[in-house]
């Protein structure tokens, strides 16, 4: 994940009775403020940033941090100052969760020797700075990306899984062995059966791949050209079912043809990598196979796009989607108990399970009413923010609620800043009334990884 940072290890806490904590000393546009040490769960440097809707400064978005999503505020512009430029983010507990401070500078201090930074007073819905809970961080995510070795033998070019690789040689000679559609080759005194990469492959081939079987048995696969070992994001993995009903896995790269992914394992009868979230056996033709999907399940949520936001639905608020017609383009969404449509820019819909969703805390209220949690999407490097279904939608049914149905309406107004106005678009005198502003189009979002 581009954007996941990983926390730096905080100072020790003191643990003595009677001892005074230890604090943070913070450094905001050049003013000392004080934490609690006992509050803080880390620090972190400085990544990429999503936008998060309806939010307001000092409120900039969500990073990651550790692979879960944290709301991130600019101190600088909390105390009333102007835009911070600080790198650094201080991972803090508070009464609503943990929440990423934006400072200029943060180091261990003895006895607080500044002000304390009154998280309650400059952020009401967060609350006070709290105790870390007890149990540690959260287990780190899973790898997000496969090694794989970019192969090419004739005409076929592929990415090589190389759990099996045990070096890369080149071969003295290569026989026809009698009876079988294998060859043999010689390579540093040794003798191993070998196929070539292309299936018609004949001839001399430059490069030997020596694999490991499962019984500790060696065989060679052919290649005119090892190319390089590339890291591929798992979520640019996708498994395409054929017309006659086989799949096969694809790794989309940013550049450049797809490449077909091959484990060569069962090329030489042995099992194919343990590892099943990798095999070709994805629900839809083209999806995206991520790394906590669960396998074979339902598409559960419709994500919109729009002016570079994405948001998720609960496929049961969708009422109804349309093509927006050549004039306005993208789509158009009718949600459950909504008479008017909210344009985008696209909609599609995404096959994922519910341990791909992580949850959302310390959000400010507006957000918190519409949002319960976010998935990263590798490709676009961004979050993906999840409607909260519980919230939007009226006790003991599946419609939108009036206050949440206003907030929708005010965010698209505020994200669609720059479409054409359509015929369906919210009327700016209701929308006035909202009791939730759309600012999430005008968040200052740092982009670097």
């Amino acid at each position: 994940m581009q954007s996941d940072v990983v926390l730096l290890d905080p100072p020790p806490r003191s643990q003595a009775a009677g001892v005074s904590a230890a604090t943070l000393r913070l450094t905001v546009a050049g003013e000392a403020w004080s934490l609690p040490m006992d509050a803080v769960r880390g620090i972190a440097e400085m990544g990429s940033v999503t936008a998060l809707p309806l939010a307001e400064p000092p409120v900039e978005g969500v990073a990651a941090i550790e692979g879960c999503p944290l709301t991130v505020v600019d101190t600088a512009r909390a105390l009333g100052r102007t835009a911070g430029a600080g790198r650094v983010l201080v991972v803090v507990a508070t009464a609503v969760g943990e929440l990423a401070l934006r400072v200029d500078e943060a180091r261990m201090a003895g006895r607080p020797d500044a002000p304390e930074l009154d998280i309650a007073g400059l952020l009401p819905w967060a609350g006070a700075a709290v105790a870390v809970a007890a149990g540690g961080r959260p287990p780190r995510r899973a790898a997000t990306a496969l090694p794989l070795l970019h192969a090419r033998h004739g005409a076929t070019e592929v990415a090589l899984r190389i759990d099996r690789l045990d070096r890369i040689g080149r071969p003295v000679r290569i026989d026809a062995m009698p009876g079988s559609p294998d060859s043999l080759i010689h390579l540093d005194e040794e003798l191993y059966a070998a196929r070539f990469l292309s299936p018609d492959g004949t001839g001399t081939a430059p490069h030997a791949l020596i694999l490991r079987g499962d019984a500790g048995d060696r065989a060679a696969l052919l290649v005119d050209n090892a190319l390089s070992v590339e890291r591929c994001p798992l979520d640019r993995l996708a498994a395409v079912r054929h017309s006659d009903g086989s799949r096969s896995l694809w790794w989309r790269r940013a550049e450049g043809a797809s490449l077909r992914v091959v484990d060569p394992g069962p090329l030489f009868g042995w099992a194919a990598c343990a590892d099943d979230r990798l095999q070709p056996g994805g629900p839809l033709p083209g999806a995206p196979l991520f790394s906590h999907a669960a396998r074979g399940g339902r598409p559960e949520v419709l994500v919109l796009e729009i002016a570079g936001h994405a948001v998720a639905l609960p496929l049961a608020l969708v009422g109804e989607v349309e093509d927006g017609g050549a004039a306005g383009g993208g789509v158009r969404v009718r949600l459950a108990g909504m008479r008017r449509r909210l344009h985008a820019d696209r909609a599609r819909l995404l096959d994922v399970g519910a341990s791909d969703w992580r949850s959302l805390k310390a959000l400010p209220p507006a957000a918190a009413l519409l949002f319960d949690a976010a998935r990263w999407d590798g490709p676009a490097a961004r979050w993906v923010f999840r409607a909260n279904i519980d919230t939007l939608t009226q006790p003991g049914g599946k419609r939108v609620a009036w206050a949440p149905k206003r907030a929708l309406a005010a965010a698209w107004r505020g994200w669609a800043a720059g479409h054409a106005a359509s015929a369906e678009a919210p009327c700016p005198e209701r929308l006035a009334r909202s009791a939730f502003p759309a600012t999430g189009s005008n968040l200052s979002v740092t982009a670097s990884p």
